[in-house]
């Protein structure tokens, strides 16, 4: 394209921002799969769920997520075995971590693996399954998850994730998927992505959720999405002093001995919400401490690490062609 003509569109744009952030509107556009005024609201009667942080719980500080609480997380299964947890950003495209399509048996090492560690991407659309709809994995007896509703299942026609495993699993731990339809159920809403919100207020809450693995109750997988609280976020000089050679596009939290997100629940969200009670995606769950170790304190807690969202925004965009440059939520 001609420089002259990306200098106006960059003028254009810089224009709209200005008028947005003065006369505090909203920009009435959308994506073809995304409306910003459709994004981050809980399908639930009650639109906002903050809970204080309880580190005496020995769900390494998770609680059960409320029905319809958090609709955008999703499950990955690959081979119709559970592997990941995901995040709806559009009624048609998931994000998730892109270390969840190592193959079987194969450890992810930090700045260590190599593309053929990595199932293909034609691969991934043959054996990956999404399930959605349900905060519950399955539907059992004598628990909350009894009366909840079941698992929706769809498949994917397009993966993009090789740059992490080319660039030796060193930064970009960012997957994306195209699903085989849109999703437009009313218990299956999407997230909004803070790549596209002007941003003028503090958080009101930090959270990330999953299905992963609960040491204390000596369980493999949680069958009820659970959710973590967080006081705040890590600036990056605090999280390079707990983890060395940190890549670049990063977000860190801290860890605690009972309380982290755990096996299992990578490529999960790292969300925020805001006063108005919309939920934003900051990050995506990439590495951390084991679990298992922190809970019997065999390992001092560190930083959990995600892959800050915001860094991809133009690939984001591309894949799943929303070509607008903001709005206000």
């Amino acid at each position: 394209m001609n420089p002259n003509i990306l200098i106006i569109f960059a003028f254009i744009f810089a224009f709209i921002k200005n008028v947005a952030l003065k006369e505090n509107i909203s920009i009435p556009f959308s994506g073809i799969y995304y409306d910003p005024r459709k994004c981050g609201i809980s399908v639930s009667r009650n639109k906002r769920y903050v809970r204080k942080p309880n580190y005496h719980l020995k769900v390494m500080g998770g609680t059960d997520v409320e029905t319809g609480e958090h609709p955008w997380t999703v499950a990955i299964y690959m081979n119709d075995v559970y592997c990941c947890v995901g995040t709806l950003i559009s009624n048609k495209h998931v994000i998730t971590a892109a270390h969840c399509f190592l193959r079987e048996g194969v450890k992810p090492s930090l700045g260590k693996c190599r593309p053929k560690q990595a199932i293909t991407e034609e691969e991934a659309l043959q054996h990956t399954k999404i399930m959605y709809g349900s905060k519950c994995l399955k539907r059992k007896k004598f628990s909350n998850c009894f009366n909840s509703k079941p698992m929706k299942t769809v498949g994917i026609i397009r993966a993009q994730y090789g740059r992490f495993f080319r660039q030796g699993c060193f930064g970009g731990d960012i997957a994306l998927l195209e699903l085989e339809h849109e999703i437009n159920e009313k218990d299956a809403n999407y997230i909004c992505l803070a790549s596209r919100i002007l941003l003028n207020e503090k958080f009101y809450s930090i959270q990330s959720v999953g299905w992963g693995s609960n040491p204390a109750m000596k369980r493999i997988l949680m069958n009820n999405l659970q959710k973590l609280e967080f006081h705040r976020l890590l600036d990056r000089n605090m999280c390079a002093e707990k983890i060395n050679n940190l890549p670049n596009d990063i977000l860190c939290t801290e860890e605690a001995h009972n309380q982290n997100v755990c096996l299992g629940d990578s490529g999960a969200g790292l969300m925020v919400q805001l006063h108005n009670g919309r939920w934003l995606l900051l990050g995506i769950v990439s590495y951390g401490s084991s679990c298992d170790k922190l809970l019997q304190k065999r390992a001092q807690p560190l930083a959990q690490v995600y892959t800050n969202v915001k860094m991809y925004r133009g690939e984001i965009d591309k894949f799943t062609e929303y070509f607008l440059p903001w709005e206000q939520v």
